[in-house]
């Protein structure tokens, strides 16, 4: 596999705006015959972030991968049906508030596959009892078909509780 791409970064209507691109390059298939080996693919991204009121901020990305050799992928695959779609879509919003004195910490990230129509969604609520100690509430649930990206993680929703000592 050989990975080339690049991004940019900027000020973008009062926030912070980024576009990345790649192209990985599957070397041992090229041609998308082999159902075992990943096809070659393009993914880009393009994210703003920026603050929405103080201590309040928001991040949106939009990803997507598009798998070349598509037809030749789906053609020679043993089960086409759970192949990701030739374009997949991936949208991301991250929003985190920041309260007395950054001691709490409110965070909400959401992952949705509008073509997959399968998601992933990460709220946690940190407290820092001092620069060296904080506990974090949180949770993961995802959802979908058993096939899709996330949907197949479905079985290992949770809620976890963590103790950070940092030294």
């Amino acid at each position: 596999l050989g990975v080339y791409g690049g991004s940019i970064r900027g000020n973008l209507l009062g926030g912070i705006g980024n576009i990345e691109g790649s192209y990985y390059d599957s070397r041992d298939d090229r041609d998308g015959d082999d159902p075992f080996t990943p096809n070659s693919q393009v993914r880009w991204l393009g994210a703003y972030e920026r603050e929405l009121r103080a201590n309040l901020t928001m991040g949106l990305q939009y990803y997507a991968e598009y798998t070349l050799e598509y037809d030749k992928l789906i053609e020679n695959s043993p089960a086409p049906q759970w192949e990701q779609e030739e374009i997949r879509h991936l949208l991301t919003a991250r929003f985190t508030q920041r309260l007395k004195q950054a001691t709490w910490i409110l965070s909400l990230f959401t992952y949705w596959s509008p073509n997959e129509e399968d998601g992933y969604v990460r709220p946690v609520i940190t407290h820092k009892w001092s620069d060296a100690v904080s506990v974090a509430l949180g949770g993961n649930v995802m959802w979908g078909e058993d096939y899709t990206f996330f949907g197949q993680l479905e079985n290992n929703n949770n809620v976890y509780l963590r103790l950070r000592y940092s030294f």
